[in-house]
């Protein structure tokens, strides 16, 4: 097997709100544009609802929420929805702007310490010419857990006649 090709990763570049980022291409099963969402009442803040596709309920995550990001801009009929089948498990992950597919080498991907553990949402920086590109660890960022995460946001019942 040659060498080079085992030294190269294949990557989805985009935008979230003004950072750039990527992810492993072999998570990525489909990018299309915004689609019917239906919201799941006392679920995390990130937790955007499910969706359908070809007779699936998805679950769909806006990214920017998820990384503890503020969301700047509504979402439009052009906001794109990155598909990503990981571990068996389907989720749909909205984000600003696709950029396109990269080829990138193994030695532009800069690990730090800090970004390493199975709880960071960060793998590492790739150098792309002149840019840095933040990319993911999908492990950590596709985790739901609506379980333990509902608790925080429980309803709150305020009696509408006073006793």
């Amino acid at each position: 097997m040659n060498k080079d090709v085992e030294k190269n990763i294949n990557i989805l570049h985009f935008i979230l709100q003004g950072i750039h980022l990527c992810i492993h291409l072999s998570v990525v099963e489909k990018i299309f544009p915004l689609t019917f969402i239906e919201k799941i009442p006392y679920s995390p803040n990130y937790l955007v609802g499910v969706m359908n596709f070809s007779g699936k309920s998805i679950p769909v995550i806006d990214l920017a929420l998820r990384l503890s990001l503020e969301r700047k801009h509504f979402y439009s009929l052009d906001t794109p929805i990155i598909l990503c089948d990981h571990q068996s498990h389907q989720t749909g992950v909205i984000v600003d702007e696709i950029i396109g597919l990269a080829q990138v080498k193994q030695d532009q991907l800069q690990m730090h310490e800090d970004f390493q553990g199975d709880k960071s949402s960060i793998l590492g920086v790739i150098r792309s010419n002149d840019d840095l590109i933040l990319m993911l660890n999908m492990d950590a960022v596709l985790k739901i857990n609506l379980r333990s995460e509902k608790n925080s946001n429980k309803l709150k019942l305020t009696p509408l006649i006073g006793s």
